[in-house]
């Protein structure tokens, strides 16, 4: 709808002209009571005034169309899809005013002119290409919607597959139909273009040398079929899978030898007799291969290691013994760290392990002894802290409850001394006195 300028702009001089001439002329000719035109007149002034106070406006409506084509050209059209998209607009343009507006915009990833919006005829072919890696519907409504007029009869029409994998179509649609833009969508019914392709291949983030490293290669496919799929890693391994594809999403498991330290690239291309689009028959992952796992056994008396260490080389990790935890640098050569019985480490050390486990995830194993945990004052250390234990005795929260039953043998024959002949002898302890010892020692120790 067209708006013209208000009213009052015509009606507020007119009125002041009526008023002067009343004021001029009523009063100076004959008497008011005599002439009630002028009361008439009055009232008309009045009229116009409120009138023009109200600012009514004149409408005009608007007959024209504007119509614009919105066109997917991702890849998942096929080529019949897009020349069934053109004569799609080309048989609506037949029956277009010569007054409608009309134009084209192609999207996929991205949106673009083809044809900007004009009256008279669009060209039937599409020249205009755009980055077909993703299908977005919704920035595409968004920016078509920017270049429709603000007046008459607005209208999308889209022409699409309807596999969307960017955005909310749907949310788009509904902005744009709260500001009166009517959109249709024409869902051509054609078939893709048959595709198979490597989505993504999956490695463990680390592994060891020697190791068989299972590697998931994720191919997706638009159709049934067999195809073939070779696997190449760094270290020169070739691997050739067959395998049978099913529509969607599917995973081949291979595993590649971990020959040599250092970063593996592990490659893989699909050959599918069915797939038209050669481009995303390629993917690659990447893993990293360390050493033989290496450990540090530091131990709190010497020799005490010694059977860890066998254990350890005999399971192909290699243990290397040491007298004291190493320092912050030092720790960094090691993956894993076992205390054997040693005392609490200093502060700075305690932190170093720490540091050791909590930010660098490498392991600590702590073996007990007369010198570790509560009889090597590991409470309230930092060493502690990463423990699983607790190591204070006292602890009365962690504590578990005590009952105790003392049975204590009161026969004649513990009246006898406790020696290798049996009998009392002046100056020996008999059995009951040391009975009696064991009980009061065993209550002394309940908390």
């Amino acid at each position: 709808m067209r708006f013209a300028q208000p009213l009052w702009l015509l009606g507020l001089p007119v009125a002041w002209g009526v008023v002067l001439l009343i004021v001029r002329y009523g009063r100076r000719t004959v008497p008011q009571r005599q002439h009630r035109w002028a009361v008439a007149l009055r009232l008309i002034v009045v009229t116009l005034l409120v009138t023009s106070l109200a600012q009514p406006l004149l409408i005009q409506p608007v007959e024209q169309t504007t119509v614009l084509f919105l066109v997917d050209r991702s890849a998942s059209v096929s080529s019949e899809a897009r020349t069934a998209q053109e004569l799609f607009i080309g048989d609506a343009l037949q029956g277009a005013d010569p007054d409608d507006i009309s134009g084209v915009v192609v999207f996929g990833a991205e949106s673009r002119i083809d044809a900007a919006l004009a009256s008279g005829r669009v060209p039937e072919s599409i020249r205009t290409v755009v980055d077909d890696t993703a299908t977005d519907i919704s920035s595409a409504l968004r920016a078509s919607a920017a270049l429709l007029p603000s007046e008459g009869s607005r209208r999308i029409v889209i022409l699409t597959d309807a596999v969307e994998t960017v955005g909310n179509a749907r949310d788009a649609a509904d902005e744009l139909a709260g500001d009166g833009v009517a959109i249709d969508v024409v869902t051509l019914e054609t078939q893709r273009s048959a595709d198979a392709l490597v989505e993504s291949i999956d490695l463990p983030n680390v592994v060891r040398e020697g190791d068989l490293v299972p590697v998931d290669i994720q191919v997706r496919a638009n159709q049934a079929g067999p195809a073939t799929i070779t696997v190449v890693s760094g270290s020169g391994e070739e691997l050739v899978v067959q395998t049978d594809l099913a529509p969607g999403l599917n995973t081949v498991q291979v595993e590649i030898p971990a020959t040599e330290t250092g970063p593996l690239v592990v490659e893989a291309r699909i050959d599918a007799g069915f797939d038209t689009r050669t481009e995303n028959d390629f993917g690659q992952g990447l893993t990293r291969v360390l050493g033989a796992a290496r450990v540090a056994l530091v131990e709190g008396r010497a020799g005490e290691a010694s059977e860890l260490e066998l254990a350890l080389d005999a399971g192909g990790i290699n243990g290397e013994i040491l007298g004291s935890i190493p320092d912050e640098a030092g720790l960094l050569a090691y993956d894993a760290v076992v205390l054997v019985n040693v005392p609490a480490p200093d502060e700075e050390t305690a932190e170093s392990l720490r540091a050791y486990v909590e930010d660098l995830g490498r392991g600590l194993v702590v073996i007990g002894g007369d010198q570790a945990y509560g009889l090597g004052n590991y409470q309230n250390t930092a060493l502690e802290e990463i423990l699983p234990v607790r190591s204070n005795p006292d602890d009365l929260i962690r504590r578990q409850p005590v009952a105790e039953v003392i049975v204590i043998d009161t026969s004649g024959s513990m009246g006898a001394c406790h020696c290798r002949e049996g009998g009392f002898h002046e100056g020996d302890v008999n059995k009951t006195d040391i009975s009696r010892a064991g009980a009061a020692l065993a209550i002394d120790a309940l908390a």
